[in-house]
């Protein structure tokens, strides 16, 4: 009896042993686990008894999400375009992305910009670019690149038409850890507001006065 005690719970702590929690473990690690039961003796003896330990490599795994899977927008023909797209390592190793769209042709001039302070707009002093076909800086494992997407709809382009630009980011690395999020220009005669400020002198002292000039150049 006591032989098949000890055989069960052996059994018991190696499929609890095995059990990994928290985030994945990097590629190429090494994890090791370990068996130790405790049992009673004939004697009344409080007996432990630990096994070998047993190594396992974790696999290495590639993989990548580009964010928003899909969006839409409004623009007019021969609108200077931005938009936002986030690159999220979702691999077990640091890794770096190809990043191109699919039809340059119908958005010419395509060109990636780091979006360093996160905020989805393209900020003066955001200057590091990606050319379209370039490679972005390394991305660790779980982490996350943020770009802005500059391009141009062109002046051909008629109201009512759809045009797509999907921007994909590859491994390069492993060329089937890939992917993509699709955005959609609907073309329209949509404004384009230009507002200037211009400091008024009001001739009073501890007084300030702004001029406000909106125009829409649509």
């Amino acid at each position: 009896m006591l032989k098949y005690l000890a055989r069960l719970l052996t059994t018991l702590f190696f499929l609890l042993g095995t059990t990994v929690f928290g985030a994945p473990a990097p590629g190429s690690s090494s994890i090791g686990t370990q068996a130790t039961i405790t049992y009673t003796d004939t004697n009344g003896q409080n007996v432990s008894v630990t096994s070998n330990t047993v190594v396992f490599t974790v696999n290495t795994v590639r993989g990548v999400s580009v964010t928003p899977t899909t969006a839409n927008y409004s623009a007019r023909a021969g609108q200077n375009i931005s938009f936002p797209v986030t690159i999220t390592n979702t691999g077990n190793v640091a890794d770096t992305y190809r990043v191109y769209t699919a039809n340059d042709s119908a958005l010419p001039n395509i060109v990636f910009t780091l979006d360093t302070n996160g905020n989805g707009v393209l900020d003066a002093g955001e200057t590091t670019v990606i050319p379209a076909y370039g490679v972005t800086p390394s991305i660790a494992s779980g982490a996350s690149l943020k770009l802005i997407v500059t391009g141009t709809i062109p002046t051909t382009a008629v109201n009512g038409a759809v045009l797509t630009s999907i921007v994909h980011a590859r491994s390069t690395v492993d060329s089937g850890a890939i992917s993509w999020s699709e955005n959609r220009f609907t073309i329209a005669d949509v404004a384009n507001v230009v507002i200037t400020k211009t400091a008024v002198n009001t001739g009073v002292a501890n007084q300030l006065a702004f001029d406000l000039q909106i125009t829409n150049t649509a």
